[in-house]
């Protein structure tokens, strides 16, 4: 899954609040990523996989989650109290 590439593959702005896998209003779950997630250069405020609910879920990233933006010349944030980084 590419955020930020069109389909040849060149860079695109992409809207901030973006993601690849959004969970949403489901209260109890599961996901696993198990494929390649790329977040291209021109990417801000996005994430590669989200959880937006208010249930209880288990999210596995087993597969690649690959960040070319430079984060604001390398200033990723953790976002909240959850571990995920987020192109700034």
């Amino acid at each position: 899954m590419n955020l930020g590439m069109d389909a040849n593959g060149n860079s695109m702005y992409t809207a901030s609040g973006s993601s690849a896998i959004r969970i949403g209003a489901a209260t109890i779950g599961s996901v696993d990523n198990q494929g390649h997630i790329i977040l291209g250069t021109k990417v801000e405020g996005s994430t590669g996989i989200h959880d937006i609910s208010t249930g209880t879920h288990d999210v596995v990233n087993s597969g690649i989650i690959t960040i070319l933006s430079n984060g604001d010349d390398g200033k990723f944030y953790s976002k909240g109290k959850y571990r995920y980084l987020c192109a700034k």
